[in-house]
């Protein structure tokens, strides 16, 4: 009987599957609201022009069709959110986030769904966080976001990791392995 299956690509989550997601989740936040990010939530359906307007209507997500789509009866074309960026920016203009004390500091962690083939390590629903810096387009800003994502693979015990220095001459990626760096070849900015 299909209606006692879980869709494809949609699993229950219980046992392991809880405690090793509810441990990356909690190191997360712990992370985030230590750069002093506060958490936002958006709802899990959003009118689908919105992410045709900041996605574009040629993107991947839009142009092969992989959102589930749900009409609301009224004509308006709804979906389940592909993607975290574009919700926090319609709350951001919505609710007047604007008048608040610059830089904005917003962080999400929350389920995304992509109506998509699943296939190994791709589920059609899926757990996604994410930072938002508003008021601050300056270099230093995109430099806290790497550093940021670093801590959070570091604090979880992730040994490969790979830094990116930007310079005004270009960008050095280095691996840093247990510790010791290792340097790419410097690739150019023009």
């Amino acid at each position: 009987m299909s209606d006692l299956k879980t869709i494809r690509g949609m699993p229950d989550l219980y046992g392991k599957d809880i405690e090793a997601i509810s441990m990356i989740e909690k190191t997360c936040k712990e992370v985030f609201l230590a750069f002093n990010y506060s958490e936002i939530r958006t709802p899990l359906i959003e009118y689908k022009s919105l992410f045709e307007r900041s996605v574009g209507e040629s993107s991947e997500i839009i142009q092969q069709k992989e959102v589930f789509e749900l009409d609301d009866r009224k004509g308006e074309m709804l979906c389940l959110r592909p993607e975290g960026t574009a919700p926090v920016c319609r709350a951001f203009v919505e609710h007047g986030m604007h008048n608040l004390p610059y830089p904005l500091r917003l962080f999400y962690i929350e389920p995304m769904f992509r109506h998509e083939r699943p296939q190994s390590g791709r589920m059609r629903q899926h757990h996604q966080f994410g930072v938002e810096i508003f008021g601050d387009n300056s270099p230093e800003a995109d430099a806290e976001i790497i550093l940021v994502g670093l801590t959070y693979l570091k604090k979880l015990g992730i040994k490969n990791l790979v830094r990116l220095l930007a310079f005004k001459s270009g960008v050095r990626a280095e691996i840093i392995k247990s510790g010791e760096i290792s340097t790419f070849d410097k690739i150019n900015i023009s």
